[in-house]
């Protein structure tokens, strides 16, 4: 069986603790291949039983063979270390190149990664999901609400009924989780550091009939509840709380699928924007 079906097919069956580890094992696939096991359980703030539980439950003897699974996962037959991007001798770079260069192997390989473990049926799914809902609303909180925004620029070039609400907002929040009904569509974004009122609104967004959808970075989130569907971005990064790569990664993959799912409907679509903006353009030039 495949390295990432195996890890997919066990995962529902994981303890929270496990999926955590499993989390970050899978979102930091070098630490996964070379860090120690007390490392591990350092930083993923468990116990190195804890760690060596996670390894028999994904159905390996020990963390040592967990590791060379990841290397050949990540490193095939004939490969030598990972190439950093962009570093023609990275072995002579200074300090800050070397981290530079360290932070976009880390964004290429949680790419990779991404891209290698999403289910197409289930982002196809969403998609459809989106394209049947009466409403589609989309929750952000801090730097989360720019990529609510921006999923919501997607839809609404798709002509998919769509808002973006910033969580935090209170009297707005409410009102329209209280308009929420069955056949809407609520879209929770949630990344550390976590604010914890979002997992209540997904959770009464529920409660009024709506499907839910949670995007976060470990299924042991806040807002991560067991009849949500939820897609998980992996966000740590070396200076920030978050890197939001794979977040704009996910959302134009949705809107890719949507578009794919709406046939000759797009097309129109495409040809009706281009119409407008070739319209704007001739009305630019008359007026000057």
């Amino acid at each position: 069986m495949d390295f990432i079906q195996n890890i997919r097919q066990k995962y529902n069956g994981l303890t929270a603790k496990q999926r955590a580890i499993t989390d970050y094992l899978m979102t930091h696939p070098e630490d996964a291949c070379y860090a120690s096991l007390k490392e591990i359980s350092v930083r993923t703030h468990s116990s190195e039983v804890s760690v060596l539980r996670t390894c028999s439950a994904l159905g390996f003897d020990g963390y040592a063979q967990l590791k060379e699974a990841f290397r050949r996962h990540w490193r095939p037959a004939g490969q030598g270390s990972l190439p950093l991007p962009g570093m023609a001798s990275f072995a002579e770079a200074d300090e800050q190149v070397r981290v530079l260069g360290q932070i976009g192997y880390d964004e290429s390989a949680a790419l990779t990664q991404f891209l290698n473990s999403i289910d197409p049926e289930e982002l196809f799914e969403e998609a459809r999901d989106l394209l049947r809902a009466d409403e589609v609303v989309i929750f952000g909180h801090d730097v989360s609400k720019v990529f609510a925004d921006y999923f919501f620029h997607r839809l609404t070039f798709l002509r998919i009924q769509a808002s973006s609400v910033l969580v935090g907002d209170g009297s707005t929040t409410q009102s329209i989780l209280g308009r929420l009904r069955q056949g809407d569509h609520a879209i929770f974004l949630s990344f550390p550091p976590y604010y914890l009122p979002v997992g209540g609104a997904a959770r009464l967004a529920a409660q009024q009939g709506a499907k839910v959808t949670v995007i976060t970075d470990s299924a042991s989130s806040p807002a991560v509840f067991e009849s949500c569907r939820c897609f998980l971005c992996s966000t740590s990064t070396r200076f920030f709380y978050n890197s939001h790569t794979l977040v704009a990664v996910l959302i134009n993959l949705i809107a890719s699928c949507a578009a794919m799912e709406m046939g000759p409907r797009f097309d129109e679509i495409v040809r009706e924007e281009r119409a407008m903006e070739n319209f704007m353009q001739d009305t630019a030039g008359t007026v000057r």
